[in-house]
């Protein structure tokens, strides 16, 4: 949200003031609009009543805007207004003139001034022309008027004709002495009825938070909008430190007054993020069991009694797992349409490749249950003039098989005793042979693969190929459960927002907590509604190796909706 104006705008429910300071553009004032009220050291309220345990996202940005001054004596920092004990009558020398006062301004540093206008910001009808100016020169004021014309050679301060506004050639100077005709103003009235207009822009500008010392300087003058970098960072480091709901004030402060502000200010829509530690039941922690390979919906519940937009979720996690990774072992990945019998009658066997040294430390097979309890058998063969070479296994290992529901397809995960060491590219095979009692080991139809040929023995006799289906190659399905490969990266974790949906991060837990950080899900996420006192959020978690997942933590970043 990107806003310029001089209102004081709102944000987010529990309602975040932002002052909202507009783009330095001079705009034309009315006679008695006194102009700008502030200068030189400015306060901009960012945040009201932010709650104890929030942050901002750190790549929010703030830029400090710069511009000089144009407003009554009574506001530009610094300034001081006495009533000079000297005046100057018509002919240049000092002296009591009637109806005339003169002030003497002390702007405490050199600015540049380009014009001066007296005003009526009561408008009562009153306003007092200036007659003379002169300017500082260090010991004394010069005999040489910047307003007033001199009549004697050298020239003299001569006051002349009234005028309501005055326009100089952008002099430099420290004072100035204004003679004006027809009033009667104290110094403090007379500063709030004259208003300067100056050249000069804010110089060595600083900025900081709640008193803090400055986490942003610009040496030098500051003429155009400037990024104040370290913004977030310590706005972050202050949110930290907060005990009680405190209101966020940044403060501006110049060596030579002008006009600050602040520009490119776009906070987080509800304001600042607040942070929630998840709960089971009482516990900061719980285990999840995960299946190679197999989504696993996770459930985590936070303590908010009030509807919530996410914006980040960290979990802390440790896992328990072996050092296989589950690799799919053909094209199509999904279970197929096609039962390939093993049964007393039927043998099936697959063909596998590798391309590397690969330790094989076992298979999963999507099986398609009969209804009855079976024990399928399995080995890995050598190859043999392209077909099962029989004789002694490489290793070997049994499925045994409950009695399913007839036609249920699960993939079924099995582990030799030891890991198999399989030559690079040497083809091996795993036989399926039928103990006790059938079952169908599920394959696909697809184009022709070498590393995913399948062929079937009937009674015991020759190994033969499938016949083809629809023109296409019936192939078995199943998982290699294997070391990675040196040159593979295949994070053992993937972490998805389900609900709200949400990219997906990777995470490599080992036995030591490591923390994983994910981003706020899909943008235009509805916010999440509290129930018994929580809000909600489910992430699917995919391993792939067979293990236990613990998350010790979980922290939620959120922000409060807008309405």
């Amino acid at each position: 949200m990107e806003l310029f104006g001089v209102q004081e705008s709102f944000i987010g429910s529990s309602g975040f003031g932002i002052q909202i300071i507009p783009p330095p553009i001079i705009e034309i004032l009315e006679d008695n609009d006194p102009g700008d009220t502030q200068s030189g050291e400015i306060p901009f309220t960012l945040f009201h009543g932010v709650p104890v345990g929030s942050h901002v996202d750190p790549s929010l940005t703030i830029t400090v805007t710069g511009r000089p001054f144009r407003g009554t004596l009574d506001h530009l920092a610094g300034a001081k207004v006495t009533e000079s004990p000297v005046q100057y009558t018509a002919n240049g020398s000092p002296g009591s003139v009637s109806g005339r006062r003169a002030y003497i301004v002390d702007f405490g540093a050199s600015l540049s001034v380009l014009s001066l206008n007296m005003i009526d910001p009561g408008q009562t009808g009153t306003i007092p022309g200036i007659v003379l100016v002169l300017t500082w020169l260090g010991t004394d004021f010069s005999p040489k008027a910047a307003y007033g014309a001199g009549q004697t050679n050298p020239p003299l301060p001569v006051p002349t004709t009234a005028s309501s506004a005055v326009g100089l050639p952008g002099i430099e100077s420290t004072k100035l002495l204004i003679q004006v005709d027809g009033a009667s103003l104290s110094a403090d009235d007379f500063a709030a009825h004259c208003r300067v207009t100056l050249g000069t822009y804010p110089t060595n500008v600083r900025a900081s938070l709640n008193g803090r010392l400055p986490f942003w300087t610009k040496p030098g003058s500051l003429r155009k909008e400037e990024p104040a970098n370290g913004f977030a960072q310590d706005l972050n480091t202050l949110l930290a430190s907060l005990t009680t709901p405190t209101d966020v004030t940044l403060v501006l402060t110049s060596d030579v007054p002008g006009v600050l502000g602040i520009g490119g200010w776009n906070p987080p829509p509800g304001g600042v993020i607040h942070t929630a530690a998840a709960r089971w039941g009482g516990q900061a922690a719980t285990q999840v069991v995960l299946a190679a390979l197999e989504p696993q919906p996770v459930t985590i519940p936070f303590p908010i009694a009030s509807p919530a937009v996410v914006t980040d979720l960290t979990l802390a996690v440790a896992g328990a797992f072996p050092p296989w990774r589950s690799y799919p072992g053909q094209a199509l990945t999904q279970p197929g349409d096609l039962g390939m019998k093993v049964d007393a009658n039927f043998s099936v066997a697959r063909s596998m490749q590798f391309a590397a040294v690969a330790s094989l430390y076992g298979v999963t097979l999507p099986v398609r249950a009969s209804g009855a309890d079976a024990q399928i058998h399995l080995e890995i063969q050598a190859d043999h003039g392209g077909l099962p070479a029989g004789g002694k296994a490489i290793a070997a290992a049994d499925l045994t098989l409950g009695a399913t529901p007839a036609g249920d397809v699960a993939w079924h995960e099995v582990l030799f005793a030891s890991p198999a060491a399989i030559a690079a590219g040497k083809d091996v095979w795993l036989v399926a042979k039928a103990r006790t009692g059938a079952a169908e080991w599920v394959g696909v139809a697809d184009t022709p693969d070498p590393g995913a040929r399948t062929v079937v023995a009937s009674e015991g006799g020759p190994w033969d190929d499938y016949p083809p289906v629809n023109a296409m190659t019936p192939q078995a399905q199943l998982r290699l459960l294997r070391r990675p490969f040196p040159a593979e990266n295949t994070p053992l974790l993937d972490l998805a927002w389900e609900a709200p949906p949400g990219a997906t991060v990777q995470a490599e837990p080992a036995t030591a907590t490591v923390s994983v950080d994910m981003k706020a899900p899909a943008t235009g996420a509805p916010p999440l509604q509290p129930s018994d006192g929580n809000v909600t959020v489910v992430v699917s978690l995919t391993a792939r190796s067979s293990g236990t997942l613990s998350i010790k933590g979980a922290t939620l970043g959120y922000q409060d909706p807008v309405p």
